[in-house]
């Protein structure tokens, strides 16, 4: 049972970590567009917070990948991030509509 319990860990960290480089993206989509989305910006800040301290860190006490999440958050780096298709990005819109962030 330990080998199924690590790699349903292991699935569940890279699933977090994918959505922190998501919400990364958004903030900086909405950061270097024209219009003022200071409020979606705080609450997509929230949520990415929240989505790195879901994950379990190491012995080092570092989550999953974080220089690059950091990296993606601060920078609006993504070396390793695919654009997103449309159907992924409803996706995630549909996600973040059903998160009370209240």
């Amino acid at each position: 049972p330990s080998d199924t319990m690590h790699t349903m860990k292991q699935h569940i960290e890279q699933a977090l970590h994918n959505s922190s480089l998501s919400l990364a993206s958004i903030y900086h989509e909405l950061r270097n567009s024209n219009d003022d989305h200071q409020d979606q910006m705080d609450n997509i800040m929230i949520a990415y917070r929240a989505t790195r301290r879901a994950m379990d860190k190491n012995h080092g006490g570092k989550t999953y990948n974080s220089h690059e999440a950091y990296e993606a958050m601060t920078l609006g780096e993504f070396p390793n991030a695919a654009p997103l298709a449309k159907s992924q990005w409803d996706e995630m819109d549909a996600i973040a509509s059903n998160l009370d962030l209240g």
